[in-house]
């Protein structure tokens, strides 16, 4: 097997980008303005397990359901979120070299992630990521979001890889699932928001991205 024939599969938001924290800022100064007060709890389950999808699952308790409504709010939260990021974005702790020693190695990388297209693109920009990563892929670029493996697949599938050929890095039970789902193994590095999660089923879990050992890459396939 070439180096050019596997890949690392990485999540974005917790795993790479210090970025939940001004997630949840962000949906906190949205969502309640059409009164739901949105707590740390409510926003890990909602949007960081696979319990129920929070967007929706939120708005629908306070009445709106109208599909265009809630994509009006979805966008309003990304430009919240952009608005609040904008050079407060850091790098997760052992980001930086991971994705350098990547690059050394020759080991290719791809970013699926559960965030939209604004929110990504934004991301790369500010962390300089495409420099390091070929292709991202977000939840509004496949008919499903995670759990789901239609995020993983898509990354794959635009790298020329197979699964099978391909470690997914996540810091979610969603995220495990949806990589796992999508036939991959998947590396667990829990974020402060989710380290009390159910990580049954990963291949490893690390406490960092400093702890992963380019070194048995592939042989952890």
């Amino acid at each position: 097997m070439t180096k050019a024939n596997i890949a690392a599969i990485c999540d974005l938001d917790g795993l790479l980008v210090d970025s939940e924290p001004l997630h949840f800022v962000a949906y906190k100064e949205v969502l309640g303005k059409y009164g739901i007060d949105l707590t740390k709890e409510m926003f890990i389950s909602g949007w960081l397990s696979g319990k129920h999808y929070g967007t929706t699952y939120h708005l629908e308790k306070v009445g709106i359901v109208d599909p265009e409504k809630v994509n009006e709010i979805r966008n309003e939260k990304s430009d919240k979120f952009i608005e609040i990021a904008t050079g407060k974005l850091d790098l997760m702790p052992g980001a930086a070299d991971f994705l350098k020693e990547l690059g050394r190695s020759g080991i290719r990388c791809g970013v699926g992630t559960g965030g939209h297209t604004k929110e990504y693109e934004f991301i790369r920009e500010e962390c300089g990521l495409g420099e390091y990563v070929e292709v991202f892929v977000g939840g509004d670029d496949v008919p499903k979001n995670k759990p789901a493996p239609d995020i993983f697949l898509k990354v794959v599938s635009e790298l020329g890889v197979v699964p099978e050929n391909c470690l997914v890095f996540e810091n979610s039970d969603i995220g495990m699932h949806s990589g796992v789902a999508a036939g991959m193994k998947c590396i667990v590095i829990p974020s402060p928001y989710t380290k009390g999660q159910d990580f049954t089923g990963a291949h490893k879990v690390l406490s960092s991205l400093a702890d992963v050992d380019l070194n048995t890459f592939p042989c952890d396939l």
